[in-house]
């Protein structure tokens, strides 16, 4: 039987329950997170008398042997059990490798508004599909109706490894991971995976998101700093809400700051979800239309310990962005091509090599030294990688086909990118508005194809 080559997917549903369903999950929450609260008892108790650190393992094994003792547990599967071990595992790591003196863990407050998850196999609950109904459905339990699955299933007929139920805020979602196979997975993408040698180098930046070696450049959305100062205005109506002041504090907090705390957390998650739409959607853009892809390799830490710059840092998303690209380089069979650390790709001129040793983070334009070139600051480093990946792999063009440009920018549009052009023929851009250039001229002013 001839092998194929398997990649794991998640997708991550809505789901519509009735009472019914609805007490069965939260009862399921609840037994997670006894188990996992009773692992930080165990933990912070043999750490209060002995001061020996327990790891996730040792604690299991010791709920295995007191588990008789909870009559209302006899039905929790193992898996359900390994994976909350595996998350107090983590949070040991966690906890034991920080700054902080105090190294005891905390537990999981019913009304924390993420902390809600339990996981299934595939043995234990199934997806199935009802004569003369739409939608898809998930048996878990044969006491409970099946549950109704909002959203449309992308991979139902490839196996399903596990799914993990959350609840987040008053929304309840099934996270289902797949074996796929790749040559699944590209026939059910809604666009062809062209075979060309198109090649690509990518300089993300705070200035400017994404500046490409092909003249594309493309705006960062910035959902944070759009958001910012309604975020703040809710935190401000939050501090004047009855709560507790401090750790010691017996004050309960009021209904009116729970309500609010809500608010304010279905605002943070719209953040999130706008900024990883476009990052997939970025990602997506550029690998289905190069074969071979080059970036640097930032050191986001140093970036966010400079007060200056770590909000907006965060807000851009470089290493979410590097991470997707890389996971779908893998999936389409595209070459990912990450840069050494200390390559100097902002500092090397392009035209003659020299290396600028003087420039700042602030200089926007490139000037040479020793041949006196300007260009484009972000664009010089994006050419530069370019050519670091072309000596890599021996193969690849910068040079779109009229067809293969137009291709490119409509798909920009038709994913609501923000971009502009790198006005060919200029030795910088002097501002951000759209330049238009005919198709037949674009291509990367220096073309080592």
């Amino acid at each position: 039987m001839e092998n194929k080559e398997y990649c794991y997917l998640t997708q991550k549903v809505n789901l519509r329950l009735n009472k019914a369903q609805q007490t069965f999950l939260e009862d399921m929450f609840y037994k997670a997170r006894f188990i996992y609260n009773y692992g930080v008892n165990v933990f912070n108790e043999t750490l209060k008398s002995s001061g020996k650190i327990l790891s996730g393992g040792e604690i299991n094994l010791h709920f295995v042997k007191n588990k008789d003792g909870f009559t209302f547990l006899k039905d929790v599967s193992e898996t359900l059990i390994k994976r909350v071990f595996e998350n107090l595992s983590k949070a040991i790591i966690k906890k034991v490798h920080s700054d902080s003196e105090d190294k005891t863990l905390r537990f999981k407050d019913e009304k924390t508004l993420f902390s809600e998850s339990f996981l299934l196999s595939s043995r234990e609950f199934k997806v199935v599909e009802i004569p003369n109904k739409t939608h898809h459905y998930i048996e878990i339990d044969k006491n409970i109706s099946p549950i109704k699955i909002k959203d449309r299933l992308r991979f139902k007929d490839c196996p399903i490894i596990n799914g993990t139920f959350k609840k987040e805020l008053d929304k309840y979602y099934c996270c289902i991971l797949y074996k796929v196979s790749r040559e699944n997975y590209i026939k059910k993408l809604n666009y062809p995976v062209l075979a060309t040698k198109n090649a690509i180098g990518i300089d993300v930046g705070l200035a400017q998101y994404l500046t490409a070696s092909s003249g594309l450049n493309i705006e960062a959305n910035k959902p944070l700093e759009k958001k910012i100062r309604r975020l703040k205005r809710l935190y401000k109506q939050l501090d004047r809400k009855v709560h507790p002041r401090s750790a010691d504090d017996p004050t309960p907090k009021s209904n009116n700051y729970i309500k609010l705390s809500k608010k304010i957390a279905k605002l943070h998650t719209r953040i999130v979800n706008i900024r990883k739409d476009n990052v997939n959607k970025i990602a997506s853009v550029l690998t289905r239309n190069f074969s071979a892809i080059c970036m640097e390799d930032l050191s986001i830490k140093d970036m966010q310990k400079r007060k200056s710059f770590a909000k907006r840092a965060q807000d851009l998303s470089f290493y979410e962005l590097k991470n997707k690209i890389k996971q779908k380089c893998a999936l389409l069979s595209r070459e990912f091509v990450e840069a050494n650390k200390f390559f100097p790709s902002s500092k090397k001129c392009i035209k003659c090599g020299h290396i600028n040793e003087s420039l700042s983070m602030y200089d926007r334009v490139f000037r040479c030294e020793n041949c006196g070139f300007e260009i484009d600051r972000d664009f010089n480093a994006a050419c530069n990688l370019f050519k670091y990946m072309k000596n890599e792999l021996r193969w690849g063009t910068s040079k779109l086909k009229p067809s293969e440009f137009h291709k490119l920018l409509s798909d920009c549009d038709k994913n609501k990118l923000k971009y502009y052009l790198q006005p060919l023929g200029s030795n910088q851009i002097e501002n951000k508005k759209d330049v238009l250039v005919s198709h037949e001229s674009q291509s990367t002013p220096y073309n080592y194809a």
